[in-house]
């Protein structure tokens, strides 16, 4: 059984979910969503998963090492490597927009992680891997994970503890991982729809992809938390499937 896995920490980021599931289902996959979700999260956002039919699982948090801290809740991404009730899974962090089907990464027969293009490449970015899990390598994880903040100071993330971990990994494009940041500051930007200069998020690329397979908006700020659109050729394709899933959500307040 094959499955894409994505993984909800804190409520916050249940748009980013719905944005993905949505994603999926536009490009039609053959493979469905499931989120994983922790303890924390409220009956509300549960239903709203269960409403759009995403499946959920419940798996208990990996307490971070500081609550505050931007990698908190990252090392629930842990958990998805005890799923072994599937032979195969593709993980997908919730900044994504995808451009087109990538059902073909099921194809990959071996631990895979996408290139990171901040660093050199013997280190890739956890945002997309393909997996095979199992309890192993869940355990393994795991343990390294807690022996490393009893050793260091260091502020480390899940990707740090996968990448110490695995000494093989395969490695997925950088198309797959087009990093872009969506900022807070806003400014004037002309829109060609509205024929008109409009307040829009900045937006900085981290590098330049000629034929990305994958945006990955990376940062504190996501492209679901904002109202305003943002500076960037695709934002018009992610308000697509943004404000579908809101204008959905809105209608099922209106049902209670």
């Amino acid at each position: 059984m094959y499955s894409y896995v994505c993984v909800l920490s804190t409520n916050n980021y249940l748009e980013g979910v719905l944005v993905i599931n949505e994603n999926l289902k536009h490009l039609k996959s053959k493979y469905k969503l499931l989120c994983l979700i922790n303890e924390n999260i409220d009956d509300t956002t549960r239903e709203t998963l269960s409403r759009f039919n995403i499946e959920y699982k419940e798996m208990k948090s990996i307490n971070p090492q500081n609550p505050n801290n931007r990698w908190a809740y990252t090392f629930d991404k842990l958990n998805i490597f005890d799923l072994e009730e599937y032979e195969k899974i593709v993980y997908l962090d919730l900044d994504f927009l995808i451009l087109e089907n990538i059902d073909n990464l099921f194809e990959i027969d071996r631990f895979a992680m996408v290139s990171d293009a901040n660093k050199d490449h013997n280190f890739f970015c956890s945002a997309l891997m393909v997996i095979k899990p199992n309890h192993k390598d869940y355990i393994g994880l795991v343990d390294l994970y807690n022996d490393t903040i009893k050793n260091t100071d260091c502020v480390i993330g899940d990707q740090q503890i996968i990448n110490d971990y695995f000494d093989d990994i395969y490695e997925i494009p950088l198309e797959y991982n087009f990093l872009k940041a969506v900022q807070t500051e806003l400014i004037d930007s002309f829109d060609f729809i509205k024929n008109e200069f409009v307040k829009k998020h900045k937006c900085k690329d981290y590098y330049v992809s000629i034929n990305p397979k994958i945006i990955h908006y990376y940062g504190d700020f996501k492209p679901f938390f904002v109202n305003n659109q943002f500076d960037d050729k695709y934002c018009n394709l992610y308000f697509y499937y943004l404000e579908s899933v809101r204008k959905q959500k809105n209608e099922i307040k209106k049902e209670k």
